[in-house]
């Protein structure tokens, strides 16, 4: 009977520290954790008495505090993984609300008007921030979303540095850039991005397919007919469907946690 209070009161001291790990840890493995130690604490009473509660004690409660840190350091990276994948997501939207900007000013004024204009770099920039949102949020939104991530990061960051080229710096070598980061490698990857979702309603794994054919689609079109207006129409449909994507990383922020 002693030697079963003692069991029973070691195991409600196991219970307690369990505080040391976090909330989601805890709701996960707590119980069969508890349960496991009980058992493990009567069988080896049973076979050695009472000192080998201390011999558990020097083994598995050592063990305890050694795993609760790592779980516990690995929530904190977790959590700020998950706010800079959010602020990189917001920074995008923005820059989709600035390409919004200049694509309604390309499509009523001209391209000198945008051309004028000293922050067209800056929606290069921001988008290719929301990509990168999108690769840290990718264990979320889906493993396999980390490729098309990645290419589109680099793309739009191919596309960003070929604007500030022309726009800041008046070199000709900035155009291909821009074409090759922007019209082909990265709706190549957002592309991969939408077809790899998971975790989100349709409309969300559609959203950058959409705007990776459309980029594609219109850019095809506006090199044919050689239409400047398609062309603002083109920004205006890329900025708004940056509006969107941009807020994936919060989705997938919402979603893990539920």
């Amino acid at each position: 009977m002693r030697d079963s209070r003692l069991v029973d009161l070691t195991w409600q001291v196991y219970r307690l520290l369990l505080v040391f790990y976090p909330g989601s840890y805890r709701r996960e493995f707590g119980r069969e954790m508890t349960l496991a130690f009980r058992d493990y604490c009567r069988w080896t009473v049973s076979r050695k008495g009472v000192l080998g509660l201390f011999q558990i004690w020097l083994t598995m409660g050592v063990d305890l505090f050694a795993t609760a840190l790592v779980e516990r350091l690995t929530e904190v990276k977790e959590m700020s993984t998950r706010s800079s994948a959010r602020l990189l997501g917001t920074i995008g939207s923005l820059g989709g609300v600035l390409l919004v900007v200049i694509g309604y000013v390309w499509f009523t004024a001209g391209p000198n008007a945008v051309f004028a204009l000293p922050v067209s770099p800056f929606y290069g920039l921001a988008i290719a921030a929301g990509c990168l949102g999108l690769f840290l949020s990718s264990e979320n939104l889906g493993p396999n979303t980390k490729v098309g991530a990645a290419i589109a990061f680099f793309g739009m960051a191919f596309s960003a540095l070929g604007l500030v080229l022309m726009a800041w710096l008046k070199m000709d070598i900035g155009w291909p850039l821009w074409f090759i980061g922007g019209i082909i490698i990265y709706p190549i990857g957002l592309i991969l991005v939408g077809l790899t979702v998971h975790n989100l309603p349709a409309f969300w794994k559609a959203a950058p397919i959409a705007i990776g054919a459309l980029t594609i689609v219109l850019s095809c079109a506006e090199s044919q007919l050689d239409s400047r207006p398609l062309f603002g129409v083109w920004l205006l449909v890329f900025g708004l469907g940056w509006i969107v994507i941009g807020q994936m990383p919060s989705l997938a922020r919402v979603e893990a946690r539920v």
